[in-house]
């Protein structure tokens, strides 16, 4: 095998969340300036070789691609907890949702 000659692995790999090689997904995640998150994310974006994106005027950002790997990436924003909303794709909101409601025993029939 040879490497194309304009082959950069680094652009190759800055939009793949772990070695899940499905199908890119659009993303659309606002992060809030809370508990130091603007500069986690800024720091791991920058490490992938992925543009920041410019403050909101509410100090949050918001992140907007395409990424493979769409469970390491849904995971990845899991772990910034309430500090970030998954807005895009419809799904991936849903699932959140979800995930969040157990956490908090919502999906709890017993509870009142």
């Amino acid at each position: 095998f040879k490497y194309p000659a304009d082959f950069d692995l680094r652009r190759f790999m800055a939009p793949r969340w772990g070695v899940d090689m499905s199908p890119p997904v659009r993303v659309k995640v606002r992060f809030y300036n809370e508990a130091n998150v603007i500069d986690k994310v800024g720091s791991e974006l920058t490490y992938r070789g992925l543009p920041v994106p410019s403050p909101e005027e509410d100090g949050s950002l918001i992140f907007c691609q395409e990424v493979y790997g769409n469970n390491s990436f849904f995971k990845w924003v899991l772990s910034f907890g309430s500090s970030a909303e998954i807005l895009e794709p419809p799904e991936l909101r849903a699932r959140a949702i979800a995930v969040a409601r157990k956490w908090a025993g919502l999906d709890n029939p017993d509870l009142p």
